[in-house]
């Protein structure tokens, strides 16, 4: 790597944990002693930064909050292994759902948003659909709502970090989506 970069001391990690590193020590967790780093994407990602120091754990995996179960013998993951909070509450997870539920019900404004193709569904046409109004988007953000708050709140509950920093494709729907998590984040006492 010094050959390429030229930089002699080069470390490499997990993509979300160099996300979370560079937030804690210059971003929305600056100056703060503790972080969570969530990437609510294709997957869910987690980097944790407690007293100056990333937490990746005795192999390397710590922080795969993805993986954390939320429901007993629930959805596949990509993993293998059944109700991870990535199932559920990641892009795909969300997708996923709304698919399942466009096979039933076809008059919606996502449907029309896919022209019928119900695989062109992203997770930006159903917050797009949501921001329009329509029932059947704003009951999938429910759902999505329902799950990241439970995940979240684990997360909270277990490190109970200064700050809780989102980011990735999901977090870009903005107060559509997290109004409802931190609503269900207060029922949930987290």
């Amino acid at each position: 790597m010094q050959k390429i970069t030229g930089i002699e001391k080069i470390k490499l990690d997990n993509d979300v944990n160099v996300i979370a590193l560079g937030e804690a020590k210059y971003g929305a967790g600056r100056g703060t002693v503790s972080s969570v780093t969530v990437a609510l994407g294709t997957g869910i990602g987690g980097g944790i930064y407690v007293d100056g120091k990333l937490i990746s754990g005795f192999s390397g995996a710590g922080g795969e909050i993805g993986h954390i179960k939320i429901e007993k013998d629930g959805k596949l993951c990509g993993c293998g292994q059944k109700g991870c909070f990535e199932a559920y509450a990641s892009a795909t997870g969300l997708i996923r759902e709304c698919i399942s539920r466009l096979i039933i019900n076809k008059d919606n404004e996502i449907y029309r948003l896919v022209k019928g193709n119900i695989y062109q569904v992203e997770a930006k046409t159903i917050f797009d659909a949501a921001k329009l109004g329509d029932k059947f988007a704003l009951e999938l953000i429910d759902y999505e709502a329902e799950y990241l708050a439970l995940g979240l709140g684990n997360i909270l509950n277990i490190i109970n970090p200064e700050i809780l920093i989102l980011g990735g494709g999901v977090s870009q729907a903005g107060e559509i989506l997290l109004g409802p998590v931190k609503e269900k984040l207060k029922k949930l006492g987290a």
